[in-house]
């Protein structure tokens, strides 16, 4: 019984989040530039948004400010996700040593019972986030989408869906520039 609480009031926090980002959105969608696929776009503010982690840690973006930070948005049921989850785990493994980068994998899952499955099968390495709404302001409407944040939190670079032949250059290329 205790257990079934905790997720019903999970799923109203996680409901009041993604109403209050709709909101946002909506005010501010009027005069929002669209995005294109893999390139760069004219920096624009992202909104300070805290993420539960898969390990139920909480992590909110403005204590990564002064880092760059590479967002995988992803699904259990997207198999392009599954096919470019070894292309973004390779990537952040270049940058390890990169103390001012920060990579996640940002699970979109209404059901996020499904996720701590799919970890264990598919031994992803990169730390999870579940997207709590975050999908729905950045108009993530297709997987994967890589949304790359500069150091003061704007968002730098974005691309819907991958190439397999080339998003590791890429997103290399994407990461370096920001970095830059």
């Amino acid at each position: 019984m205790r257990h079934k609480l905790i997720g019903q009031l999970n799923s109203l926090r996680r409901l009041a989040a993604a109403v209050a980002l709709l909101l946002v959105a909506s005010a501010g969608a009027a005069g929002a530039p669209a995005l294109k696929a893999g390139v760069f776009e004219p920096p624009r503010q992202a909104p300070d948004f805290s993420l539960a982690s898969s390990t139920g840690r909480e992590l909110k973006i403005s204590d990564y400010r002064g880092k760059v930070v590479v967002l995988n948005f992803w699904t259990t049921w997207c198999g392009p996700c599954r096919e470019m989850e070894p292309h973004f785990e390779k990537i952040a493994a270049q940058f390890a040593r990169e103390t001012n980068v920060q990579f996640y994998a940002v699970n979109c899952d209404d059901d996020e019972t499904l996720v701590a499955p799919y970890l264990s099968e598919e031994k992803a390495k990169t730390a999870v986030l579940f997207s709590d709404g975050l999908d729905r302001f950045l108009r993530v409407d297709s997987f994967p989408t890589t949304v790359i944040l500069d150091r003061t939190g704007k968002i730098a670079f974005r691309m819907d869906g991958f190439d397999p032949d080339t998003i590791e250059k890429s997103l290399n290329e994407a990461i370096t520039r920001t970095l830059h």
